[in-house]
This record gives C-alpha cells, structure tokens and sequence, in this order.
C-alpha cells in the first residue's frame, strides 16, 4: 500500500475527468497499522477521491471500521438486499438509519427484482445496483456507453 495513494494521486491530477472517483474498500481481515490506513485515505479525500465501505454487515466491515474512517458510502451487502422481500427489511432498515445518522449514502448491492426496488424506494435507499440495471461488464464497454452518454446530453 505504500505507494498506491501516491501513485493514484498523481492518475487523479494527470487526467481530468467529470467523473467522480470512488474506492470500495473491502476488509477481509484485520488492518494493521490504522492510523497511517486513515492518513492515506484522508490525503486523498483531501484531492477530490470518495470511499466505499463494501459487503457492509460482512467479514470485518463492521461498526468500529465505520467509525473510524468517514466513508461517503455504505454498500449494503447483497446477501441482505436478496432477503428484503421475505424477512430482511428491518435489518436493511436499520442499516439505512445508521448510515443517515453519520452521513452517509447508502448503495444496495445485487438489486435483481423490482420488488426488491420498490421495497428500497419506500425505505429511502437512493442507490441500488444490480443485474436489474445491468450485468458486470469490461472497461471498454463502459468507456463505449459513457462516451454515447455525453453524446446524448450534449446532443439535447
């Protein structure tokens, strides 16, 4: 890691985009040495980059790493999302609370159904993703789809 915030740094300062960047960080174990982790992720807050907290509720993606580092997002993890239907809205629910209450936006990972979505709607969730919006895809596909975006809008 010691050299990935400078080395992103200076891809963020050498190609000015419109899009915004934003990191998912997925702890699947313990972070060492977390005061030089916040520093890092502090510094490039500081140059414009948002962060993720991902599978949150999952592995070590928990309430003290939530408190410790100010993420812009919280991605509830897809294992909830699927169970929202059935018997999954209040912990779903209770996520949303919490992440309103520290200032954070939240993202449904594996939305398929949408029920699911009129489900998060009603919950307030304002971001979702999932096979009902579109499958994974490569790089140059998107790169295709976000050049024909900027099309359309400067078309109209």
């Amino acid at each position: 890691m010691s050299d990935f915030p400078d080395d992103l740094l200076n891809i963020l300062h050498a190609r000015r985009t419109q899009l915004k960047v934003a990191f998912e960080i997925t702890e699947r174990s313990v972070l060492s040495d977390l005061d030089e982790v916040k520093d890092r992720l502090t510094t490039l807050k500081g140059r414009g980059a948002q962060f993720a907290i991902d599978d949150f509720g999952t592995a070590y993606s928990n309430l003290a790493l939530l408190n410790r580092f100010h993420f812009d997002y919280i991605k509830i993890d897809r294992q909830f999302v699927q169970d929202i239907v059935r018997d999954g809205l209040a912990l779903v629910e209770s996520i949303a609370f919490l992440a309103k209450q520290v200032g954070t936006v939240v993202i449904a990972e594996g939305v398929e159904h949408p029920a699911q979505l009129r489900i998060l709607e009603t919950i307030n969730v304002p971001l979702a993703q999932g096979y009902l919006f579109a499958r994974p895809g490569s790089a140059r596909e998107f790169a295709k789809g976000y050049a024909a975006t900027l099309g359309s809008s400067v078309a109209h």
